[in-house]
């Protein structure tokens, strides 16, 4: 894992993600609950425990893209501590390598620094993730292995992709595999968004 990955940037959490970096772009503030409905009191156990997921990097690209999306809905809720963000070093590299890709910073409108910045306090909150297992090969794309060998070796809840199809095996290993709406109505979160004027 990169060196600056391995500590925390020393920025506080503030109630607005440190995706929103701009100025001159609208706060957008992301508050988590779990749902208390009458039918849904009765959370299981297992569900009252941070649920533990594996984000795939399309995910992270869509929330640097769209602070008004539900991948930036998401990825506040890890930072809030809804849920737990599980990711091994592989994986946490090729975050770095996407979101820093040229293409990726120009549509993101971001610079190199605020995806060091990004990075750095999720590493602050992610739960390492060592790989003593593989299964290769399990998935059509190669790169996708990794998702899938850290969220097995994290004995995850889920996969959280926009790729849904990639990931069929990984009912094989009693993992779900969600799109980013699909988790918050799996593990019982709702988003309230307020933009701040």
């Amino acid at each position: 894992m990169r060196a600056g990955a391995e500590r925390r940037s020393g920025m506080s959490w503030s109630p607005v993600c440190c995706f929103e970096t701009l100025p001159q772009e609208k706060v957008i503030r992301v508050q988590l609950t779990f749902s208390r409905s009458k039918e849904k009191i009765h959370i299981a156990d297992d569900m009252k425990k941070q649920a533990k997921l594996v984000i795939d990097t399309n995910i992270l690209v869509a929330a640097t893209r769209n602070r008004h999306g539900p991948s930036f809905a998401l990825m506040q809720t890890i930072r809030l501590k809804q849920v737990s963000m599980c990711c091994s070093p592989a994986l946490f590299l090729e975050y770095e390598d996407v979101l820093k890709r040229p293409d990726q910073l120009a549509a993101s409108r971001l610079l190199g620094s605020d995806i060091d910045a990004i990075l750095n306090e999720l590493a602050g909150i992610i739960e390492p993730v060592t790989t003593h297992y593989q299964w290769r090969p399990q998935l059509r794309d190669p790169s996708d292995e990794m998702v899938l060998e850290a969220a097995a070796n994290a004995q995850a809840r889920a996969i959280v992709t926009y790729n849904l199809r990639d990931f069929g095996p990984a009912k094989h290993f009693g993992i779900a595999v969600l799109n980013p709406e699909q988790s918050f109505q799996q593990f019982h979160l709702s988003a309230q968004r307020s933009i701040k004027p």
